[in-house]
């Protein structure tokens, strides 16, 4: 399997991020519908694969350009990190970061080690820029991105929808040097 990444939880508990294999797919479907049916953190999506097709889609990272983390805590994978690096020639300098775990397991430093795996990550391929979205209710998630420097570039206001309750998407980013800001 290959332990990526060893350490203990803020609570004691051991916790390992590897990458995911093909094996992972149900479990990870699993994980990604029980968080997102909690409305406030992710939202579902349209991409709903078999486990079959998403376990084919595991077997593409190519570790270069994409990567596929799972961290496994009590014997089980409790959450994932997805980043993807841009293909397009002139956003190859960038990455997008996406992560989501059970509600169990926040809090205890977890989210901490999924962002040092992926900012490590992109400083080993020289990228200059990590960007992702969270929505405005997941407060958890807004401090711990900017605890790693990432600051907010942007805002749908009013993006989605639960029951009467609107929620904003926020858009952040993180620049790994200063050669990444904006030209003049």
């Amino acid at each position: 399997m290959g332990r990526i990444d060893t350490r203990l939880t803020k609570d004691g508990r051991a916790m390992h991020i590897r990458l995911a294999l093909p094996g992972d797919a149900v479990r990870l479907i699993e994980i990604t519908d029980t968080v997102a049916h909690e409305q406030y953190y992710i939202g579902r999506s349209s991409f709903n694969p078999s486990p079959e097709d998403y376990a084919r889609d595991i077997a593409t990272c190519d570790l270069e350009n994409r990567a596929l983390y799972v961290v496994e805590v009590d014997g089980g994978i409790i959450g994932a990190l997805e980043i993807n690096r841009s293909t397009n020639p002139k956003r190859n300098h960038t990455m997008s970061i996406g992560m989501f775990m059970l509600s169990g397991y926040r809090g205890v430093g977890i989210g901490t080690a999924l962002m040092q795996t992926a900012i490590a990550w992109g400083k080993t391929r020289k990228l200059e820029k990590a960007f992702l979205s969270v929505y405005h209710s997941n407060e958890a998630a807004l401090a711990l991105y900017r605890k790693f420097g990432f600051v907010e570039c942007g805002r749908y206001t009013k993006q989605y929808r639960v029951g009467d309750f609107y929620i904003d998407e926020i858009f952040m980013e993180y620049f790994f040097t200063e050669s990444g800001r904006t030209l003049n």
